[in-house]
């Protein structure tokens, strides 16, 4: 039996896009609390992925870029709640809603919870 494989040129911004990730993403929904340390306004929100770098979460209100955030979550029901304080590096109208993506990159995370975190999706890639 013969496979057909195509394979399609990358445009630059493609290719930006693949070589700036320094981590892997998981595709993983989960509850997030979250503040926001310049108002103290929080809620809770659902993870859209998760790598050991960041998080990216839906939520009802534009937030800008440079927003800090402190943030909770537990990646699984084994693992203990996360506690990490992160920054919107970029935010993304959903269209036809009125929800926002947020890119939120961890600032102060201890390295082993990272290390924790990476070795999570590690494992859940090596199960596909």
């Amino acid at each position: 039996m013969t496979s057909l494989i195509y394979c399609a040129r990358l445009t630059s911004m493609e290719q930006a896009n693949i070589e700036r990730r320094k981590h892997k993403r998981l595709n993983k929904r989960f509850p997030v609390h979250f503040r926001i340390k310049t108002t103290n306004k929080y809620g809770d929100t659902l993870s859209c992925d998760v790598s050991g770098g960041g998080i990216r979460v839906m939520i009802q209100n534009f937030i800008a870029p440079k927003t800090d955030f402190m943030l909770e979550f537990s990646i699984n029901d084994f693992f203990q709640i996360i506690s990490a304080v992160g920054k919107v590096v970029w935010t993304k109208k959903v269209p036809h809603s009125d929800r926002y993506q947020l890119g939120i990159e961890f600032k102060e995370i201890p390295s082993k919870v990272k290390e924790v975190i990476t070795q999570f999706i590690e494992d859940c890639f090596s199960k596909l």
